[in-house]
């Protein structure tokens, strides 16, 4: 599979967000979801990492409008994320990050 530049977004979980956050996983982990994220939104990552309150989202997509749409995709970015800013693409799991959900390790 063709995988464009790889995008990261820092931001913060809101400490009102914990309930908003674990729906978002769940919903993510659906095989409808996972089949979406990859044919409606064209993604070869999406990948969900945690320490403390920092979520760090890791994107690439199969072809170069994959990213800015997927970015307007409102119920994949929960109001309990704020952003931060952006950062350089990492190994899964780096400064002792949880890895809540990828992509990559469904099938």
């Amino acid at each position: 599979m063709h995988r464009g530049p790889t995008v990261v977004w820092v931001g913060r979980l809101r400490p009102d967000g914990e309930a908003e956050h674990a729906r978002l996983l769940a919903e993510l982990r659906r095989p409808e979801t996972i089949r979406r994220l990859r044919e409606n939104y064209h993604l070869a990552t999406y990948r969900i990492e945690r320490a403390g309150d920092e979520i760090r989202v890791t994107m690439a997509g199969t072809e170069p409008p994959a990213i800015p749409a997927f970015l307007k995709a409102h119920r994949f970015w929960p109001s309990a994320w704020e952003y931060v800013g952006p950062a350089p693409p990492e190994p899964p799991g780096q400064a002792g990050r949880a890895v809540l959900f990828d992509l990559e390790a469904y099938p």
